[in-house]
């Protein structure tokens, strides 16, 4: 065997995996390690993580406590310490470093079973490995609304633009999506000197957290692993708070608005192109309308095609994140074993405490997963199914 574990996806998640398993494991990705979450969070103008201080991608859940900084934590009343995202892509740019020696710039574009592990093939060839984990990160593209597809002045917030360098002084930026990204990008741009006019399909949500965090502990989620695995999928999916946003970027959003500083607009779009808000004309319409397609499909359609490797509406049927006997998975691929929170940095902890302990020969834990980290809040009843 080339190594003894590969990982594909130099992810948040691709990122911590490796840095829990340590010198014996090994990442591929055709970018380097944690580069699409600098350019991502940059372009959003994200100053602070949604995410406590026990969720990073160290290992100890209090790392980042005792972590050496200046001006670390955003203030936040007496709700959970949250990292502000200089602090913490210090701390994850230094277990990057760390993981580079063992990066490969290479892309997987097909997955086969061999005796005693997995050979995958890649843009540079092909690489054999005791161990597979799948951890692609984010979805597969940005998701550009069919009026804004062709015209040279929308930019997607997660496509290579750099977001934050366009000149926006004195110009009409309209900021497309009511979620976090949306916020963040709408406050950043206010900021710069443009005039915002945020466009959304619903009134603004607010949401400390993308679900309920009583998910990042055992009573949910034992409640959760009871489920059949035909529930647990759709369940992760329903529950996530999508299009909301936490109280730091909440707050003086709604502040500007009421104040008459960023016009908000609830809206519909019109097949003719154009925003369907009076004064549509702007100069630049930046769209946080998020990712489409599931992370590391072509990788799963060929796995269940060809070895029929169970899934459920296309998320592989995992127990504590292992999909067959040496092959794991992390990020959203996950959510049937780590259930809402599996695409977040929560779940690249839970999934590399799991598939570290699998690779070791141990068997995990699920209590033991969620009750070594500190509560965010008490836990809530599981909803009914």
């Amino acid at each position: 065997m080339d190594t003894e574990t590969l990982i594909i996806g130099a992810g948040i998640h691709g990122t911590s995996i490796a840095h829990r398993l340590g010198e014996s494991s090994r990442v591929i990705d055709p970018q380097e390690p944690l580069a699409q979450w600098r350019r991502y969070t940059g372009n959003t103008g994200m100053t602070a993580l949604r995410s406590p201080f026990v969720h990073h991608i160290g290992i100890s859940p209090n790392e980042l406590l005792t972590y050496d900084g200046r001006n670390k934590w955003l203030r936040n009343g007496n709700k959970p310490k949250r990292p502000r995202l200089e602090f913490f892509n210090i701390h994850a740019g230094n277990i990057a470093r760390k993981i580079r020696p063992r990066w490969e710039q290479a892309a997987a574009t097909a997955i086969h079973p061999i005796p005693d592990g997995w050979r995958v093939e890649t843009t540079n060839g092909d690489a054999t490995a005791r161990n597979l984990v799948l951890a692609p990160g984010f979805a597969a593209k940005p998701l550009i609304p069919e009026w804004a597809q062709g015209r040279d002045d929308a930019y997607h917030v997660f496509s290579d633009t750099d977001i934050q360098a366009l000149p926006v002084r004195g110009q009409r930026i309209a900021i497309v999506g009511g979620g976090i990204t949306a916020g963040q990008v709408a406050l950043s741009m206010y900021e710069k000197g443009a005039n915002v006019i945020l466009v959304s399909r619903h009134k603004l949500r607010q949401r400390d957290v993308d679900s309920d965090p009583c998910y990042l502990e055992p009573g949910c989620m034992e409640a959760f692993w009871q489920l059949p695995p035909q529930f647990r999928v759709p369940l992760a999916q329903t529950e996530r708070y999508s299009g909301s946003i936490p109280w730091d970027v909440y707050r003086p959003l709604t502040t500007l608005i009421r104040t008459g500083k960023i016009q908000h607009v609830i809206t519909k779009e019109e097949p003719n192109g154009k925003l369907a808000f009076k004064g549509n004309d702007v100069d630049i319409a930046i769209l946080a309308t998020g990712l489409t397609g599931a992370p590391g499909r072509q990788l799963t359609n060929q796995l269940e095609d060809e070895y029929g490797l169970q899934h459920i509406q296309g998320i592989p049927n995992t127990t504590e994140c292992k999909w067959a006997p040496r092959l794991y998975v992390s990020g959203t691929l996950a959510q049937a074993s780590l259930g809402p929170f599996a695409g977040n940095i929560a779940g690249a902890m839970r999934a590399g405490e799991a598939i570290h302990e699998h690779i070791e020969g141990q068997s995990p834990s699920r209590r033991r997963l969620y009750s070594s980290y500190p509560s965010v809040r008490p836990r809530k009843p599981m909803p009914t199914i």
